[in-house]
C-alpha cells in the first residue's frame, strides 16, 4: 500500500512540476536564509568566548587602581605573598616605536620569559604578518632603545608579552605596578586585603558585563532579521503550497468516493512534508553554511568593534542545522496546511485586523525587555499584512481615478484594467505580501543604519572638538603641557583624566576635565537644568545617557559615588547622548573630583585652534612631541566612521537578499496569474482589441499594484524604523537617538523594486500574447 502511495504523489509530482519547483525553491531558500544567520549567531559567541579566553586568566578577582596609569607599590604584591594569598603581579601599558606605532605590552605573571638566558619578547602571528615583522627581528622604541629580539607564536591576542623586569623599564613604571590578579578568595582573605589597600586601590571582580549586553543584543538583532527573512521566503513557498492542495482536490473528492478515509489522506500528506522537509532542510542549511561564509567576514568587522580582537569565526556544516531546518520548515507547512484548511470567514476577520492592532499599541506601550520591543515589532509586520490588501485596493481605485482624467482617449482600456484589478490583486497577493515584507524590512534597516550614521556625524562633531590629541606617559604630557602654556591665546588647550568608580553597584568612570568661563563645547546634552555650567562649578556633574537610562535617573538627582576606598556626591545638572558606549560615565570639572578624591592623573591633552592652521601642527612637532604620539581629529573621525560602516554589512546584505528572493516570488506569481489572462485576453482580442493595448492595460495593472506596494512597504518600513530606533535600541543597547526618516539613502529600493517588479512581468505577459486567439478563447478562465 506504502508502495501505491509513494508512486501517486510522485506522479503528482511530475505532473505539477513548475510547482514542486517552486515549492522547493521557497522552503530551500528559506532554510538557506535561517541557517546562514543562525550559524552566524553561533559563531559569534563562540568568538566571542574565545577571545574573552584569551584576554583574560581564569583568576577571578582584581586589584586594580581608581586611576589610570601603574598606581600598585610593589610591597603590596609582597604583603599578600606573605599572607599567604596568590597573587601575581601584572605590568600593563603602550610603548611607542620609532615609526610612530604603538604597542600594547604586558608580562606573563610570575613566568620568567627568558630563552637561553636572554630576555624575549612574544608576539601574535596573525598580528606580526599585519605589522610586517619578522621572527628575530628587534623593535626599536622612540627612545632608541631596542627590545628584546621577536618569537612569534599563535593565538596569542593583541598583547606582546615582555618578561617583568625589562617590561618596568620600558614602561618606565619603576617599583609600580598596573593591577594584580587574584584567585578564588576566602571571606577572610577579603577582609584582609580590603585593610590593606590604600585609599585609590580596589578589589574587583574581573567581567564586563557591558560587553556581554552588547553581544545579546546583537544576537537578538541577527535573530530577528533572519526571522523575517525566513518569513518573505516562506511566501514563495506558500503559493506554490496553496495551489497544489487545490489541484488536489478532485483528486482528494475521487479517492474519498473510493473508500479513502480523510485521516489516511492526511497522514499521506504529513508523510509527504516530512520528506520534503527533510530534503530541504539538508539542501537549505548547506546553503545557509556557504551564505555564512560570505558573510562572516562583515560580520567579523563588526565584533572587532565589539570586543576589540579579530577572532576567526569558525563557520561549519553540522547534521543537526539540517535537522533543526527540517523540524521548522515541516512546523511551517503545518501551519500554512491548517491555515489553508480553515480560514477566518469574513464575520471573524473583522475582529482580527483591530484585535492585533490593539494587541501591538498595548505591548507597545509596556515593554520593558528586548524580546517584548522585537514582539512588538513582529505585531507590526502582521498588522501590516493584515492592513495591506486594504490599502492596495484604495491606492489602485485613486491611481485608476488619476489615469481615467489624465488618458480620456485610453478610456475603454482602462476601465477594463480598473475592473479587472480585484482579480489580479487576488492572484498576486502572496508575491505582493513578499515584495511589501522585504521592502518595509530594507527600509526600516536603511532608516535605522541612517539615523546612526547622521547621530554618529553629530556626535564625533561634538566630542571629536580637537584638531589634534596627544598621548602617552603622564611625566610627558605634563612636560608638553608646560610648553603648550606658552603658544598664543588662541590656541585652546584641555585636558584629558578620569577614574574608576561605583555608582551603587554599578560601575562607572569618572570623566574629568578643566573649569572654564564658558561652557565646554564637547558636550552634547540631550537635556540639562537652568544654569547646568554654573552647577557644575558647584559640585555637579553630568551622566551620559546609558547610565541615566539604566538607573532612571533625574536632573536634581543627588548622585553617592565610590572610588577607591573614597567617596564623594554630586547633584546631576545634565545628560548627554553617548552613542555606542553601554558603560556609564559622568563627566566632573577637575577641581571638584580632586577635593574629593585626590588627584586624576593626565591621559591625554586636547589641542584646538580656529581654522586648525597647519603652524599648530609644525609647533608641536618642535617642541619634541613624537608624531606617534599626535593624532589628528580626522583620522579619528574617519576611523570611527568607516568601522561604523563595516558595522552594518551584514544589515544590507540580509536586506537584499530578502528582496531578492521576495522578486523570485513575483516572477512566479505573474508566471502562473499570466495562464489565468488567456481566456479573457482571447475573447478581447476577438472584440477587437489589440495585443498593445492588452499589454498596456496589463502593465498598468502591475505599475498600479507595484506603487501600492512601495507606499505600503514604505509606510510599513518607517514605523519599523521607528520601533528599532526608540524602542528595541534602547532596551537593547541602552541608548536613544534621533529619528531621521529620509536619511539612509532607502529609494534605491523603491527604484529596484518598480522597475524590477516591471521587468519581470513584462516577459510573461508578452509571452501570453503570442498565442492565438482561438487557443486563448479556449482556455477555461478561472
Amino acid at each position: 500500500m506504502s508502495g501505491l502511495w509513494w508512486r501517486w504523489v510522485t506522479g503528482e509530482w511530475r505532473r505539477h512540476r513548475g510547482l514542486m519547483l517552486w515549492l522547493l525553491l521557497g522552503l530551500i531558500n528559506a532554510a538557506a536564509l535561517l541557517s546562514a544567520i543562525e550559524v552566524l549567531n553561533r559563531s559569534a559567541r563562540t568568538s566571542f568566548a574565545d577571545a574573552s579566553a584569551q584576554t583574560e586568566q581564569p583568576r577571578p578577582w582584581r586589584i586594580q587602581s581608581a586611576i589610570s596609569g601603574h598606581r600598585i607599590d610593589i610591597d603590596l604584591w609582597l604583603s599578600l605573598r606573605r599572607a599567604g594569598i596568590d597573587a601575581e603581579p601584572m605590568l600593563e601599558g603602550q610603548a611607542l616605536l620609532d615609526n610612530g606605532d604603538w604597542l600594547r605590552l604586558h608580562n606573563p605573571g610570575t613566568s620568567t620569559l627568558a630563552i637561553d638566558g636572554d630576555w624575549a619578547l612574544l608576539a601574535d602571528r596573525k598580528l606580526a604578518e599585519r605589522r610586517g615583522w619578522d621572527a628575530g627581528q628587534q623593535l626599536v622604541l622612540a627612545s632608541g632603545d631596542r627590545l628584546p629580539p621577536l618569537t612569534l607564536i599563535d593565538d596569542l591576542g593583541p598583547f606582546l608579552l615582555l618578561d617583568l623586569a625589562p617590561l618596568s623599564r620600558v614602561l618606565e613604571s619603576g617599583d609600580f605596578l598596573t593591577y594584580l590578579t587574584l584567585p578564588e578568595l576566602t571571606d577572610a582573605q577579603r577582609s584582609l586585603i580590603e585593610r590593606l589597600l590604600p585609599p585609590h586601590l580596589n578589589l574587583t571582580a574581573k567581567h564586563d558585563p557591558a560587553q556581554d549586553s552588547l553581544l545579546a543584543a546583537l544576537n537578538l538583532n541577527l535573530t530577528a532579521l533572519s526571522v523575517l527573512a525566513f518569513l518573505v521566503a516562506l511566501l514563495l513557498a506558500f503559493h506554490a503550497f496553496e495551489r497544489l492542495l487545490q489541484k488536489r482536490q478532485r483528486a482528494h473528492r475521487v479517492m474519498h468516493q473510493l473508500g479513502i478515509t480523510r485521516r489516511g489522506y492526511l497522514v499521506v500528506l504529513l508523510m509527504e512534508w516530512t520528506a520534503l522537509a527533510l530534503l530541504c532542510g539538508v539542501i537549505g542549511s548547506m546553503l545557509g553554511v556557504e551564505l555564512a561564509k560570505l558573510l562572516a567576514p562583515g560580520l567579523g568587522d563588526t565584533l572587532v568593534n565589539l570586543y576589540g580582537l579579530r577572532q576567526n569565526l569558525s563557520v561549519y556544516w553540522t547534521p543537526w542545522q539540517a535537522l533543526e531546518a527540517a523540524v521548522l520548515l515541516w512546523t511551517s507547512m503545518l501551519v500554512m496546511g491548517a491555515w489553508l484548511l480553515w480560514r477566518p470567514r469574513s464575520r471573524w476577520g473583522r475582529w482580527i485586523t483591530p484585535l492585533v492592532m490593539a494587541a501591538t499599541a498595548l505591548l507597545w506601550w509596556q515593554s520593558d525587555t528586548g524580546w517584548q520591543a522585537l514582539l512588538v515589532c513582529g505585531l507590526t509586520v502582521l498588522s501590516l499584512l493584515l492592513l495591506a490588501p486594504g490599502l492596495m485596493a484604495l491606492v489602485q481605485r485613486l491611481l485608476g481615478r488619476f489615469s481615467l482624467s489624465m488618458w480620456p482617449g485610453e478610456a475603454a482600456t482602462l476601465l477594463w484594467a480598473v475592473s479587472d484589478q480585484a482579480a489580479q490583486r487576488r492572484h498576486l497577493s502572496l508575491a505582493a505580501m513578499a515584495i511589501t515584507l522585504a521592502l518595509a524590512m530594507a527600509v526600516s534597516t536603511r532608516v535605522m543604519v541612517g539615523s546612526f550614521e547622521q547621530a554618529l556625524v553629530d556626535h564625533l562633531n561634538q566630542r571629536l572638538f580637537a584638531d589634534h590629541y596627544i598621548g602617552g606617559s603622564e611625566p610627558s604630557l605634563k612636560t608638553w603641557q608646560k610648553q603648550l602654556a606658552a603658544l598664543p591665546p588662541e590656541v585652546y588647550v584641555e585636558t584629558i583624566g578620569s577614574r574608576d568608580a561605583e555608582l551603587g553597584d554599578m560601575p562607572i568612570r569618572l570623566v574629568v576635565h578643566e573649569p572654564g568661563g564658558t561652557p565646554w563645547p564637547f558636550v552634547h546634552l540631550k537635556e540639562a537644568g537652568n544654569d547646568w555650567w554654573g552647577q557644575l562649578g558647584q559640585g555637579g556633574c553630568i551622566a551620559n545617557e546609558p547610565l541615566a537610562l539604566k538607573l532612571g535617573l533625574e536632573l536634581g538627582e543627588v548622585l553617592q559615588v565610590n572610588s577607591g576606598q573614597g567617596n564623594m556626591a554630586c547633584r546631576l545638572a545634565a545628560i548627554q547622548y553617548d552613542y555606542g558606549n553601554p558603560a556609564g560615565h559622568l563627566v566632573l570639572q577637575r577641581q571638584v573630583v580632586e577635593a574629593s578624591l585626590g588627584t586624576v592623573p593626565l591621559e591625554g591633552l586636547a589641542v584646538t585652534t580656529p581654522g586648525n592652521p597647519d603652524w599648530v601642527r609644525q609647533r608641536l612637532s618642535e617642541m619634541g612631541i613624537p608624531d606617534g604620539a599626535i593624532r589628528p581629529q580626522g583620522d579619528i573621525r574617519q576611523l570611527a566612521l568607516t568601522l561604523f560602516s563595516r558595522t552594518f554589512v551584514i544589515t544590507d546584505a540580509l536586506a537584499s537578499l530578502t528582496l531578492l528572493v521576495a522578486f523570485v516570488s513575483w516572477l512566479a506569481s505573474v508566471a502562473s496569474a499570466s495562464r489565468l489572462w488567456r481566456h479573457d485576453h482571447g475573447v478581447l482580442l476577438a472584440l477587437g482589441c489589440t495585443p498593445r493595448q492588452l499589454i498596456l492595460a496589463r502593465l498598468w495593472q502591475l505599475f498600479a499594484l507595484l506603487v501600492a506596494i512601495l507606499l505600503i512597504g514604505v509606510l510599513g518600513g518607517q514605523v519599523l524604523g521607528y520601533q528599532l530606533l526608540s524602542l528595541v535600541n534602547p532596551l537593547s543597547f541602552g541608548w536613544t537617538m534621533a529619528v531621521n526618516p529620509l536619511s539612509g539613502h532607502w529609494w534605491p529600493y523603491l527604484a529596484a523594486a518598480l522597475f524590477g517588479g516591471l521587468l519581470l512581468a513584462l516577459w510573461p505577459a508578452a509571452r501570453e500574447l503570442k498565442t492565438p486567439a482561438a487557443s486563448m478563447i479556449a482556455t477555461e478562465g478561472v
